[in-house]
């Protein structure tokens, strides 16, 4: 279901950045803590000494990153938890 989210998260920010939105919250849920195990969920696993999370979050601060007009808070929901 969440194929999508990169692209989807792009295009937020970049119609923040275009609108210049002088605030951005971030309500949580970032990633999926659940990624740690992603073997487990059927997904591939990652290789060795690379980290799910750390490398989710890179990706997701990649999107996040194409807003620079104002800032950005960001709180944790459940799913960064697990």
């Amino acid at each position: 279901f969440y194929r999508h989210s990169l692209e989807v998260a792009r295009h937020a920010f970049t119609h923040f950045q275009e609108e210049k939105v002088d605030l951005v919250i971030n309500l949580g849920d970032t990633i999926d803590g659940k990624c740690q195990n992603i073997a487990l969920h059927g997904g591939l696993p990652f290789p060795e000494g690379q980290d799910p999370g750390h490398y989710s979050l890179d990706h997701v601060m990649g999107a996040i990153s194409l807003y620079n007009h104002g800032k950005v808070l960001h709180t944790y929901g459940n799913h960064c938890l697990y």
